[in-house]
């Protein structure tokens, strides 16, 4: 793949390198991925990438493959708009879009941190995000978009706003995310900015077909850190993973998987065996779930 720094002026390089992120290179960065060739990679050495206020945009037009150093460069904003996300991911007429090996901290500034709107077999691997301002990952399909196929690999999602994950398909016309895999996937502290935030969030707001199906958590490592959120002041959920009713929405999760794992709050009481690891509302339609090999339910008194 071709290397970020070709696009980069020897001060911007330096300042990459220099680990202060002292220069602002989001418009280089994000001109890079726009001008990139349909399905070829950005290369990003090691150091602190400052991207300001920009919105890095994956799309079916561009670059869709981000691939860092082994090392993880770190991408860092600051001051996103509250309605801006760091990173999104949009179109289905390509496969396989790739983040992977980079750290993604917004700094609790913007919305969400990695949101994808549709694709098919988009892949995140060795991610780590930290400080979203309200989710870490969101995968958001409205109207006719889809997800399919998404792997999600060794990613930790850190000091949450709101949700480490939130799914959602929306809109009057059958959005669906379906056959995806939550692997190795570590959550470390939720609701850093607002109460009731959870590990995973699912939601069916769509009609028609609308519904979020075959997906599978394995290995995966919940731990809600509750200490942390209410010394910012909010709380945490009372479940680790919660399916959300919408009163004319389809409300079908259909076929999840959970193999494994720990869900726990390591650093406050809060005793899952009591509420429950997973809280369907009153409403929606869990059909045909599997969880298999024990999941540990951990707590603190």
């Amino acid at each position: 793949p071709r290397s970020i720094f070709d696009f980069m002026s020897e001060a911007q390089i330096d300042a990459v390198l220099s680990g202060t992120g002292a220069l602002d290179v989001g418009d280089t960065v994000a001109a890079a991925i726009n001008s990139a060739p349909l399905n070829s990679a950005l290369y990003f050495p090691s150091g602190v990438y400052n991207l300001g206020d920009s919105n890095l945009s994956i799309s079916n037009l561009n670059c869709c493959h981000l691939i860092g150093a082994e090392s993880m460069p770190e991408f860092r904003w600051f001051g996103l708009a509250s309605n801006v996300d760091a990173i999104s991911i949009i179109g289905n007429s390509y496969r396989r879009g790739t983040i992977e090996n980079i750290i993604v901290n917004p700094g609790y500034s913007g919305q969400d941190a990695i949101k994808i709107y549709s694709g098919k077999a988009i892949r995140l691997r060795r991610v780590t995000v930290m400080y979203a301002r309200r989710d870490s990952l969101s995968i958001y399909c409205n109207n006719f978009n889809w997800v399919e196929r998404l792997l999600t690999h060794d990613v930790s999602l850190q000091g949450s706003g709101r949700n480490a994950i939130t799914l959602e398909a929306a809109g009057p016309n059958g959005a669906f995310i379906n056959e995806s895999v939550f692997s190795s996937v570590e959550v470390r502290g939720v609701s850093l900015k607002e109460t009731g935030g959870c590990a995973v969030v699912g939601v069916v707001s769509g009609t028609g077909n609308a519904k979020i199906s075959e997906i599978q958590w394995n290995a995966c490592n919940f731990d809600a850190q509750r200490a942390s959120s209410i010394a910012n002041g909010f709380d945490i959920g009372p479940n680790p993973m919660r399916l959300g009713y919408t009163p004319t929405g389809a409300n079908l999760f259909e076929s999840w998987t959970i193999n494994g794992g720990s869900w726990e709050t390591t650093t406050g009481p809060a005793d899952f065996r009591a509420n429950g690891l997973v809280f369907a509302e009153r409403g929606t339609l869990p059909v045909g779930w599997k969880m298999l090999f024990g999941v540990s339910a951990r707590w603190s008194s």
